[in-house]
């Protein structure tokens, strides 16, 4: 069954909106961190006061679960 939008996004909380102004979300894999929208390389994130949160990216996603990459393609 696919799941919808809203329903995997309770579930990953690198959406900006859905975290505090002060927190940014990690990858926990790449490192690579959540901003505006995009997976940056953290060197490209100029906030280092920022508290991180950690998810998976959609890439490493696909690395770590192939039998879940569906997911990746709708995050």
């Amino acid at each position: 069954m696919p799941h919808s939008r809203s329903f995997l996004s309770r579930f990953t909380p690198s959406r900006s909106s859905d975290l505090p102004a002060s927190w940014t979300a990690a990858c926990a894999r790449c490192s690579r961190i959540y901003h505006e929208g995009k997976w940056i390389h953290p060197d490209s994130h100029k906030s280092r006061n920022a508290v991180l949160t950690h998810d998976i990216c959609p890439d490493c996603i696909r690395i770590l679960y192939p039998n879940y990459a569906h997911i990746a393609d709708i995050l």
